[in-house]
Protein backbone atom coordinates (compact mmCIF):
# COMPACT_ATOMS: atom_id res chain seq x y z
CA UNK A 1 0.00 0.00 0.00
CA UNK A 2 1.43 3.71 -0.92
CA UNK A 3 1.36 5.80 1.91
CA UNK A 4 -0.40 9.00 0.86
CA UNK A 5 0.20 12.61 2.20
CA UNK A 6 -1.68 16.01 2.22
CA UNK A 7 0.27 19.00 0.82
CA UNK A 8 -0.82 22.47 1.93
CA UNK A 9 -3.26 22.92 -0.56
CA UNK A 10 -5.46 20.05 0.74
CA UNK A 11 -4.78 17.81 -2.40
CA UNK A 12 -3.78 14.39 -0.96
CA UNK A 13 -1.15 12.94 -2.99
CA UNK A 14 1.46 9.95 -2.94
CA UNK A 15 5.14 10.55 -0.88
CA UNK A 16 7.02 9.90 -3.65
CA UNK A 17 5.42 12.89 -5.56
CA UNK A 18 6.37 14.64 -2.76
CA UNK A 19 10.38 14.11 -3.15
CA UNK A 20 9.97 14.45 -7.05
CA UNK A 21 8.19 17.63 -6.70
CA UNK A 22 11.06 19.40 -4.05
CA UNK A 23 13.59 18.53 -6.36
CA UNK A 24 11.72 19.80 -9.28
CA UNK A 25 11.25 22.94 -7.35
CA UNK A 26 15.02 23.26 -6.58
CA UNK A 27 15.12 22.12 -3.40
CA UNK A 28 18.27 20.61 -3.15
CA UNK A 29 20.58 19.30 -0.77
CA UNK A 30 23.56 22.27 -0.95
CA UNK A 31 25.26 20.92 2.56
CA UNK A 32 28.80 20.84 2.19
CA UNK A 33 32.49 22.21 1.22
CA UNK A 34 32.44 23.86 -2.48
CA UNK A 35 35.14 25.19 -4.37
CA UNK A 36 34.71 27.57 -7.25
CA UNK A 37 36.28 25.84 -10.55
CA UNK A 38 35.20 27.96 -13.38
CA UNK A 39 33.58 31.57 -13.85
CA UNK A 40 32.23 32.06 -17.11
CA UNK A 41 31.81 34.22 -19.00
CA UNK A 42 35.72 35.11 -17.56
CA UNK A 43 35.74 38.36 -18.90
CA UNK A 44 33.08 39.18 -16.28
CA UNK A 45 35.63 38.50 -13.38
CA UNK A 46 36.39 42.34 -12.99
CA UNK A 47 32.63 42.92 -11.95
CA UNK A 48 31.41 39.25 -10.18
CA UNK A 49 31.43 40.42 -6.55
CA UNK A 50 30.43 37.63 -3.91
CA UNK A 51 30.16 38.25 -0.44
CA UNK A 52 31.04 41.83 -0.95
CA UNK A 53 29.04 45.58 -1.18
CA UNK A 54 27.77 45.52 -5.05
CA UNK A 55 29.85 48.63 -6.03
CA UNK A 56 33.01 46.38 -4.77
CA UNK A 57 35.90 46.62 -7.19
CA UNK A 58 38.19 43.43 -7.94
CA UNK A 59 39.02 40.87 -9.97
CA UNK A 60 37.48 37.69 -8.57
CA UNK A 61 40.03 35.29 -8.77
CA UNK A 62 38.22 31.97 -6.45
CA UNK A 63 36.33 31.21 -3.61
CA UNK A 64 35.73 28.37 -1.12
CA UNK A 65 32.13 28.11 1.09
CA UNK A 66 31.21 25.63 3.46
CA UNK A 67 27.54 25.32 3.88
CA UNK A 68 27.13 23.25 7.39
CA UNK A 69 24.46 20.79 8.58
CA UNK A 70 23.73 23.61 11.15
CA UNK A 71 22.71 26.12 8.93
CA UNK A 72 26.03 28.23 9.71
CA UNK A 73 28.79 29.05 6.99
CA UNK A 74 31.90 29.88 6.70
CA UNK A 75 33.74 31.59 2.88
CA UNK A 76 37.30 32.69 1.60
CA UNK A 77 36.61 34.80 -1.11
CA UNK A 78 40.13 35.87 -3.17
CA UNK A 79 40.17 38.78 -5.06
CA UNK A 80 43.39 40.14 -6.72
CA UNK A 81 44.24 42.51 -4.86
CA UNK A 82 42.27 40.87 -1.14
CA UNK A 83 41.22 38.20 0.17
CA UNK A 84 37.73 38.21 2.38
CA UNK A 85 36.53 35.84 5.19
CA UNK A 86 33.12 35.81 5.84
CA UNK A 87 30.41 33.97 8.20
CA UNK A 88 27.17 33.52 9.73
CA UNK A 89 24.24 31.73 8.58
CA UNK A 90 22.10 30.19 5.33
CA UNK A 91 18.90 29.28 4.07
CA UNK A 92 18.10 27.84 0.60
CA UNK A 93 14.48 28.74 -0.46
CA UNK A 94 14.18 27.35 -4.07
CA UNK A 95 16.46 28.18 -6.14
CA UNK A 96 17.82 31.33 -3.76
CA UNK A 97 20.57 30.77 -1.75
CA UNK A 98 21.07 33.52 1.74
CA UNK A 99 24.02 33.68 3.45
CA UNK A 100 23.55 36.32 6.51
CA UNK A 101 26.96 37.42 7.21
CA UNK A 102 28.13 38.42 10.98
CA UNK A 103 29.43 41.64 10.09
CA UNK A 104 27.93 42.89 6.69
CA UNK A 105 24.74 41.76 6.20
CA UNK A 106 22.39 39.62 4.19
CA UNK A 107 23.66 38.04 0.53
CA UNK A 108 21.19 36.48 -1.66
CA UNK A 109 22.06 34.83 -4.93
CA UNK A 110 20.61 32.34 -7.48
CA UNK A 111 21.75 29.02 -7.22
CA UNK A 112 21.71 26.03 -10.08
CA UNK A 113 22.71 22.73 -8.40
CA UNK A 114 23.04 20.17 -10.81
CA UNK A 115 21.89 16.68 -10.90
CA UNK A 116 23.46 14.23 -8.34
CA UNK A 117 24.33 17.62 -6.62
CA UNK A 118 28.28 17.71 -7.01
CA UNK A 119 28.23 20.35 -8.66
CA UNK A 120 26.45 24.18 -8.09
CA UNK A 121 26.58 27.33 -9.87
CA UNK A 122 26.16 30.79 -8.22
CA UNK A 123 24.07 33.01 -11.34
CA UNK A 124 24.35 37.13 -11.04
CA UNK A 125 23.13 39.16 -14.10
CA UNK A 126 25.66 41.44 -14.88
CA UNK A 127 25.10 43.75 -17.96
CA UNK A 128 22.53 41.53 -19.20
CA UNK A 129 24.66 38.08 -19.41
CA UNK A 130 24.01 35.46 -16.42
CA UNK A 131 27.38 34.83 -14.98
CA UNK A 132 28.01 31.68 -13.79
CA UNK A 133 30.35 30.84 -10.52
CA UNK A 134 30.60 27.02 -10.91
CA UNK A 135 31.81 25.47 -7.65
CA UNK A 136 32.48 21.25 -7.02
CA UNK A 137 31.31 19.64 -3.81
CA UNK A 138 34.50 18.17 -2.15
CA UNK A 139 33.56 14.79 -1.82
CA UNK A 140 33.00 13.72 2.09
CA UNK A 141 35.89 11.18 3.81
CA UNK A 142 34.44 7.81 3.90
CA UNK A 143 34.81 5.93 7.30
CA UNK A 144 37.70 3.75 8.07
CA UNK A 145 35.85 0.59 8.49
CA UNK A 146 36.93 -0.73 12.21
CA UNK A 147 40.01 -3.30 12.79
CA UNK A 148 39.94 -5.68 14.99
CA UNK A 149 42.34 -7.81 16.13
CA UNK A 150 41.97 -11.47 15.45
CA UNK A 151 41.88 -13.14 19.22
CA UNK A 152 45.28 -14.69 20.58
CA UNK A 153 47.04 -11.34 19.09
CA UNK A 154 47.50 -12.03 15.62
CA UNK A 155 50.40 -14.31 16.26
Amino acid sequence: MRSRIRNGFGVSMAAGAVLVSLAAAGCADVTGKWTSVALEPRMASDQFVLLRAKGYKGEFLRATLDLREDKTYVAEVFYASDMSFSNGGWSLLGDRLRLVDNKYGTFAYKVDVAPGGRTMAIVQPIKGTDVRLTLRRERPLLPLPELRMPEGGGR
